[in-house]
């Protein structure tokens, strides 16, 4: 609901001020929120640098800006080395990295994450782990939906658990 991908049914939620429900601010919500969801939905063809390339054109981020941030992305997932190959070659862990830099690469003032280091090795999980936490210091709001506590105490400053309501 906060990315705007399905509609409430009932209450209110804001991004940045911005109702989540209301069609005219849709627009304004979804280029601040940054989604990584469980299914990755990455164009398998197209190499890791053209997927994040073709997402910076939907948000509009400008070509020197988006060549640079891709970049930047891409270098701090450790994936920059392997930007010429094709997703379809990449681990299930390597696809989740393209996927949590696709959600960055408008870069949103909201990122909701999805088990980001699911799938991982524990080194690819710590390497996921701290470039959120660079994130975080860069002064983005972080959701992060896990079953894993160790986890969630080493990102997050709130917890909230979901039974039914938060």
């Amino acid at each position: 609901m906060l990315s705007c991908l399905i509609s409430k049914t009932s209450g209110e939620a804001r991004v940045g001020g911005l109702e989540v429900g209301n069609a005219r601010d849709a627009l304004a919500v979804r280029k601040m929120v940054g989604l990584v969801p469980d299914n990755v939905g990455l164009y398998e063809a197209l190499s890791a640098y053209r997927n994040l390339d073709f997402y910076g054109k939907l948000y509009d981020c400008p070509g020197p800006e988006r060549a640079a941030r891709i970049q930047m992305l891409l270098q701090g997932l450790g994936m920059w080395a392997e930007r010429d190959r094709a997703v379809q070659t990449f681990s299930k862990g390597m696809k989740q990295k393209i996927a949590i830099a696709r959600a960055m690469v408008h870069d949103p003032q909201v990122l909701l994450l999805d088990e980001p280091t699911a799938n991982l090795d524990p080194e690819a999980a710590r390497t996921v782990r701290d470039f959120i936490l660079e994130r975080k210091k860069d002064g983005k709001t972080v959701l992060l939906n896990t079953h894993n506590l160790d986890e969630a105490q080493r990102i997050c400053d709130r917890i909230g658990v979901l039974k039914g309501h938060l």
